[in-house]
């Protein structure tokens, strides 16, 4: 069985509105790259990952040590890809990038903290 948490991109359609419908995944989740908005520390849209300041931002919150996990939006550019996944590995935090025609919004990269143990 697919894991709804982390696998949206690779369920049918009709997996997705079951899984909302059944209460396991919320359309704010759908909106925010697959994570729920809990554990999202900060969030960065399409926009502002155009703009060279925000790379220093990026960079000074990985640097912080409270980051534990980096979530990309697939459709980004593949300058910016490449730059964001650089930040991250130079700072050894994991990375993933996420590709899903059904991620709706303007969020092209979060930085996630631990779920809560």
């Amino acid at each position: 069985m697919i894991d709804p948490i982390n696998n949206l991109e690779e369920m049918t359609d009709i997996e997705r509105v079951l899984l909302i419908e059944k209460g396991l995944v919320t359309e704010e989740k759908i909106k925010n790259l697959g994570i729920d908005k809990e554990r999202v520390l900060y969030k960065y849209s399409i926009d502002q990952l155009d703009h060279p300041k925000t790379y220093e931002q990026i960079e000074q919150k990985l640097a912080e040590g409270i980051v534990h996990k980096v979530i990309i939006n697939g459709s980004l550019y593949q300058e910016i890809l490449i730059k964001i996944a650089k930040l991250a590995e130079k700072h050894k935090i994991p990375y993933t990038i996420k590709s899903d025609p059904d991620f709706k919004g303007e969020v092209g990269l979060e930085l996630i903290k631990k779920e809560d143990e």
